[in-house]
């Protein structure tokens, strides 16, 4: 008979992609703030023991537990998530082409499957308005797809103009919309969190991880990276599968985890890749 694993148990692999799935699904479903999510999938990624991982999930629900579902009648009506509100909100969906963004973080059932917490529409902001010869665009109208090379070449040169540079401590991408956390100019220990859909907007702030260095968003083979990405279903094993978020960040070397699921969203694995998108780990989906 198998051992029961201890707390102090060195965690594999696979343990981390499964506590990552957990922490997708509690995105998705609303458990999760954005911050929460981000700062809980970075920790995930770099766990080593099994008590760390634990940890991490063990104040959301788990979704096998059917005993502890409450009557479908005791069920409060499911939460909008915010991405889904903010891109609703925002209006039609543009493509961009030569124009685009860059980025590295989340999942869901495929690339939009996962989305931020709860934003009512009357708690949006008004976009702001930009113009365009004789036609005026709301900024939030216009989105990207950040795991793309037009998409990611195009959300750095956002971010340059919006920051004035393009240093970020780290950068989750998805599919329409982008998380980046920022040294805080006055704290070394704190960092400052935007969410970028079509415009960016400060979301919160979180303590720095030690160990963890800011990176240089110019240093990116955006080619690269993204021909990692479109790899990577493939190379994890679910050539049926999307990537759902790319994470770049620094933990002591620069690199990229590009996340992919299969179209159930239930087997996934990640490519860990250098900033030029060259594979330097694989963990294929179980």
């Amino acid at each position: 008979m198998a051992r029961t694993p201890q707390p102090r148990t060195r965690a594999r692999d696979i343990d981390r992609v499964n506590v990552c799935n957990r922490l997708d699904a509690a995105y998705a479903e609303g458990m999760l703030a954005a911050d929460e999510y981000h700062d809980r999938l970075a920790l995930a990624r770099t766990a080593t023991t099994l008590a760390t991982l634990a940890e991490l999930v063990r104040d959301l629900q788990d979704p096998e537990a059917s005993p502890l579902v409450p009557a479908p009648a005791d069920i409060p009506p499911p939460r909008t998530s915010r991405r889904r509100t903010l891109i609703a909100a925002a209006g039609a969906v543009v493509v961009i082409g030569a124009v685009g963004t860059i980025g590295l973080l989340r999942t869901g059932d495929g690339p939009e499957a996962a989305g931020p917490s709860v934003l009512e529409p009357a708690d949006l902001p008004a976009p702001a308005a930009a113009v365009d010869g004789d036609t005026v665009t709301d900024a939030a109208s216009v989105t990207v797809d950040t795991l793309t090379v037009d998409g990611a070449t195009g959300f750095r040169e956002r971010y340059r103009a919006e920051f004035g540079d393009v240093v970020a401590h780290d950068l989750a991408l998805y599919p329409s919309y982008a998380i980046v956390s920022r040294p805080d100019p006055e704290r070394r220990d704190r960092l400052d969190v935007y969410e970028f859909v079509g415009e960016f907007t400060a979301t919160s702030g979180r303590t720095r991880g030690a160990g963890t260095a800011p990176i240089d968003l110019d240093a990116v083979d955006v080619a690269g990276l993204i021909a990692a990405v479109e790899q990577a279903p493939a190379t994890i094993g679910v050539p049926d599968g999307a990537v759902r978020h790319v994470l770049l960040a620094d933990s002591g070397t620069p690199a990229a985890s590009i996340y992919a699921y299969d179209a159930a969203g239930v087997r996934g694995g990640y490519v860990r890749t250098d900033l030029s998108g060259n594979v330097v780990q694989v963990v294929p989906a179980p």
